[in-house]
């Protein structure tokens, strides 16, 4: 995952799509349109906690959030390399976490939704051990580095801009009936592989739709638990 601080923006995404960009960007390069593995793709306007979230689900949508975050400082401190850290504790999203913050770094920004603390986060992870973010390699770039071909849109196409409530309509939507895009489309123009079994035909649909919602049941663990749906 990538933190990218901006003098007028922080946004979050993954590394891969700097890769994605990158090749994209060379002479005769055949396209590779790249989809986010964490649902966290985000940003936000510096020292500021309202975040545009950014989602694909058969199309490209942002809906935006107020995320505050009240934390509780410890005097507990470690080392993190050469930075002398410091603890704090916030409940988020219907999980409780610990971070460790760097007080001689005036940044008080951190990955996906986290801030305002009196330093940079350098590290943070829920309680349950689900989640676990740790900066690993920091660089200065001379001028803001352009992500408009994978976050504010999907390779020149612009995001709709929707609720949450919506989002989450469309999430069920795609989740119950997942292959809709093949039930309209003709046979023998499609494939569909769902570990190593592949489906070709509109009469394997049923199958391949109900292990494809076990399989987004199995998988789903949102970070945001108090924002989570119910798979059935």
């Amino acid at each position: 995952m990538v933190l990218d601080i901006n003098p007028k923006d922080v946004k979050f995404y993954e590394y891969g799509f700097l890769e994605t960009d990158s090749l994209n960007q060379l002479p005769d390069a055949v396209k590779n349109y790249r989809g986010s593995e964490t649902k966290q793709l985000l940003k936000r306007d510096i020292n500021s906690s309202n975040n545009a979230n950014f989602y694909r689900v058969s199309d490209y949508f942002v809906f935006p959030s107020e995320d505050p975050i009240k934390w509780t400082l410890s005097h507990e401190t470690k080392q993190i390399d050469t930075y002398k850290v410091q603890k704090a504790t916030t409940d988020f999203g219907g999980r409780k976490w610990t971070a460790w913050f760097a007080p001689d770094i005036q940044i008080n920004e951190g990955p996906y939704k986290f801030r305002g603390l009196p330093g940079l986060i350098f590290e943070i992870s829920d309680h349950e051990g689900h989640f676990h973010y740790k900066l690993v390699k920091n660089k200065k770039f001379s001028k803001t580095q352009s992500t408009d071909n994978f976050l504010e849109t999907y390779y020149g196409q612009a995001p709709t801009k929707i609720s949450m409530a919506m989002y989450n309509k469309l999430f069920l939507d795609h989740y119950n009936d997942p292959f809709a895009w093949a039930r309209a489309a003709p046979e023998g123009r499609w494939t569909i592989k769902i570990g190593d079994k592949e489906y070709k035909t509109k009469a394997d649909l049923k199958e391949a739709t109900e292990n494809s919602k076990k399989a987004m049941r199995d998988s789903y663990n949102p970070i945001e638990k108090n924002n989570a749906v119910t798979l059935k």
